[in-house]
């Protein structure tokens, strides 16, 4: 490849002088790389797993990256991708580079797609019919039957049984999730909050909104316990105060556009609507879009402590909430 060093025209993209090989694998369970004989691996989420190749292969090439910890303007890369042979030329730094810009919004927009198609309707139609009405548990165990041979945008299990952990050490009063999709998670929430706790969960999508208020009730809970807004997140932010009153929240479950993270947190801090020892969970974590708020929150260690973390469920404790109420 030492013939590649002129620079060579490709559309906008300008190549400069090879200086690392990156060799890539990317089969349905993990990715694989070697640069310059050094060995990067990981697993795919399950929610990364549903990708097609194409998205997942841009994925690897941005964890890879992130691994070799490429921060060289100069450098010039040339990746080869395997089983699918497709090779691509990465100008600059990760945070720099054009096509690595195009990767993630690439990535972010198929992501989304994922989001909105998968959840609706077959899932709502097959746990309608299945589960047994009243039973939480069997409306959970009927999801997660559904997601062993379907696609589906739920948390799964293993992060459930993680959110099931959080919800009953903190014992919240109050609850907002952003992001319903069809339930799930709702319903993981509602069966263990205590009596006088109360859910918040928002859903932009007015159909997605309406089938999993529906899962919600048919899990047997009732309208006094949760409350569906269809809206923004920055939206029901806005207008929480009319919800919860003076009461902050206990406990916040993101799971909607990981790129509206940030912004979602701190109008929650300017509102003052986070209580004194608030946990925030943040679901995809690991995933570009979310990269701005992991980003706020490690380099805020008076403010933030981030705890434990599942296949990109990530554990947030926030100090800067609402001052305690006074004992009387």
């Amino acid at each position: 490849m030492a013939s590649a060093s002129p620079v060579l025209q490709l559309g906008l993209l300008r190549m400069r002088p090879l200086q690392y090989w990156l060799k890539f694998r990317v089969p349905p369970s993990a990715w694989g790389a070697v640069c310059d004989g050094r060995p990067a691996f990981g697993s795919w989420s399950q929610e990364e797993s549903l990708l097609h190749i194409n998205c997942l292969e841009m994925l690897a090439v941005m964890k890879a990256l992130q691994f070799f910890q490429v921060t060289d303007g100069q450098m010039s890369l040339l990746v080869f991708s395997v089983p699918l042979l497709l090779v691509v030329a990465v100008m600059k730094a990760l945070s720099c580079s054009p096509l690595s810009a195009l990767c993630r919004q690439v990535y972010s927009g198929i992501l989304k797609l994922l989001h909105r198609k998968v959840c609706v309707s077959s899932t709502h139609a097959f746990v309608f019919s299945n589960c047994t009405h009243g039973q939480a548990q069997s409306v959970l165990l009927t999801f997660d039957l559904y997601s062993t041979t379907h696609a589906s945008s739920n948390i799964g299990p293993q992060k459930g049984e993680f959110l099931d952990e959080i919800v009953a050490r903190e014992a919240p009063l109050r609850v907002l999730e952003l992001g319903t999709h069809c339930g799930y998670a709702s319903v993981r929430i509602l069966r263990l909050l205590p009596p006088s706790g109360k859910l918040l969960t928002v859903e932009l999508d007015p159909l997605t909104a309406d089938r999993g208020e529906e899962i919600i009730l048919v899990a047997g809970f009732k309208n006094q316990q949760f409350q569906v807004l269809t809206c923004s997140s920055a939206e029901a932010i806005s207008s929480l105060r009319s919800h919860t009153g003076n009461d902050g929240l206990d406990l916040v479950l993101m799971d909607h556009d990981p790129e509206l993270y940030l912004q979602d947190l701190l109008a929650l801090q300017r509102g003052n609507l986070l209580s004194s020892s608030c946990v925030v969970l943040i679901n995809r974590a690991l995933t570009p879009g979310a990269r701005d708020l992991v980003e706020h929150v490690t380099a805020r260690p008076q403010s933030f402590s981030v705890g434990r973390q599942l296949h990109g469920l990530m554990e947030i404790r926030c100090h800067t909430g609402m001052s305690p109420k006074p004992q009387n």
